[in-house]
């Protein structure tokens, strides 16, 4: 099916003042709705615009904003819908076409920094506010950030106090050791269903090459066991962003502490953006602005409670505040059958399940190691919404070699607040919690599959 004539001509209008890669993405009434805004549901495609040929740009350009359009029916859209209060007759949509932001390298495109931001922070660092807000900033595209891959957390107010570089070891175990691209190679390539299929990660030591590691880049030197802003000596590069964060090469804080509070006050509620930017031009780019959800309160609570010797989990981390009493039904990744490898077949698991107990109207709670949501497969367990948008309480656990930091995948957050679902994480080698094992091994299992086992308790859990 072809677009209508009038949009063919004014698209063909368009790509004749532009050469710049595209991004073709969805805006909805549902994604920019203030009570539970959908968040990465739709598929956003990204062309590189480079063609000879007006016309083969044309039709990529066509087929880019059909497969949005298509995205509408993928079964994970329908499966967020039925979450939600919504029908889908209610739902209508726009495509926006933007402009990448970024330089072209070698034979791929990305901006020197992407990444997003909220002006409420659930995980408030000691001496900041919540209203202070918070950001994830990556090198490259910000795609890494929206899915929970590894990118810097920082407070615009608190820029200074980078609580996951707190150490040597931490700063190596926590920054940045990719980025993705876009492969601009080949002009002739058509956009697919898989979003990612012209998207690529590259490594740091590409980054040096391409001159784009200088503004962001830090060396760590083994013989001094020590983390040198800068790149200007032999040794391990990360991405620290300390020559902005620090030494102000680009007042990024600064915007987004502006920028966050505008919206704010604009929309009479806290907000989530998306922005990137190139360092050389001093070029700061606004993606994306919506509702940050969730009724979610922010106060302490008795800390005796932690102590409690009838808690099965027990953490100082957490969102989520009030009475969960309806959860009978716990689905459980044992640690002895953790394997990172296999991480895509849990998460398929682990929706085979949700499936079942969501026909049921049954709540769960949702317990197992590593980081939940996260597009890296290696960090943990990469579920998508639709494979545990049955689950009341979720609860994540740090592994021998990682201490794992709350969810930082933006789209995966706005989910959890969205819908007030409880979330714990639980840093057991550093005392930063408890789960009772035992209890849980003592249990009856219903159903157990490789990866997983499944309890339903005569009680619910409180």
């Amino acid at each position: 099916e072809k677009l209508p004539q009038h949009i063919m001509e004014d698209l063909q209008y368009f790509l004749e003042q532009v050469e710049y890669p595209l991004a073709v993405r969805s805006s909805s009434l549902l994604e920019d709705a203030q009570c539970q805004p959908f968040a990465g549901v739709y598929r956003t495609y990204m062309i590189p615009n480079s063609h000879t040929d007006l016309s083969v740009r044309l039709d990529q350009l066509c087929e880019a904003i059909k497969l949005v359009y298509a995205s509408t029916f993928f079964s994970s859209a329908k499966s967020y819908l039925t979450s939600t209060n919504n029908r889908v007759e209610e739902e209508k949509m726009g495509v926006i076409i933007q402009q990448v932001i970024g330089n072209k390298h070698d034979e791929v495109f990305y901006p020197d920094f992407a990444g997003a931001a909220h002006s409420l922070d659930h995980y408030t660092p000691a001496g900041a506010k919540p209203e202070d807000g918070m950001a994830l900033v990556a090198l490259g595209l910000g795609r890494i950030v929206v899915e929970g891959g590894q990118c810097l957390r920082f407070s615009p107010k608190h820029p200074e106090r980078l609580m996951q570089f707190a150490t040597v070891d931490d700063t190596l175990r926590n920054s940045q050791r990719q980025f993705q691209a876009i492969d601009v190679s080949d002009p002739n390539r058509y956009p697919h269903f898989d979003e990612d299929e012209n998207v690529v990660s590259l490594e740091l030591s590409d980054a040096e090459r391409h001159g784009t590691l200088n503004a962001v880049g830090s060396t760590y030197s083994a013989e001094n066991n020590a983390i040198y802003e800068g790149i200007g000596r032999k040794g391990t590069r990360i991405v620290s962003f300390a020559p902005v964060l620090k030494s102000n090469v680009f007042p990024l804080p600064e915007v987004l502490s502006l920028i966050l509070e505008l919206g704010r006050r604009c929309m009479n509620c806290p907000v989530e953006i998306e922005y990137a930017g190139d360092i050389a031009t001093h070029e700061f780019s606004l993606l994306q602005i919506r509702p940050l959800a969730g009724n979610y309160a922010i106060h302490n609570l008795d800390s005796a409670l932690l102590n409690d010797p009838n808690a099965v989990v027990a953490t100082e981390v957490a969102i989520g505040n009030g009475i969960y009493d309806d959860v009978s039904d716990i689905i459980y990744v044992p640690r002895d059958r953790f394997d990172r490898s296999s991480t895509v077949a849990i998460a398929q698991e682990i929706g085979q399940l949700n499936i079942k107990l969501r026909s049921q109207g049954r709540k769960y709670m949702l317990l197992g190691p590593g980081r939940w949501g996260s597009s890296d497969r290696w960090l943990g367990i990469p579920v998508e919404w639709s494979q545990i948008n049955s689950a009341s309480v979720i609860v994540e656990t740090d592994l021998d070699d990682f201490k794992v930091t709350p969810s930082q995948g933006t789209h995966f957050f706005q989910n959890l607040t969205s819908f007030e679902v409880g979330y714990l994480t639980v840093n057991l080698n550093s005392g930063g919690g408890k789960v009772d094992w035992d209890w849980l091994d003592s249990l009856e299992v219903e159903n157990e599959t490789k990866y997983l086992k499944h309890f339903s308790l005569d009680e619910p859990l409180t």
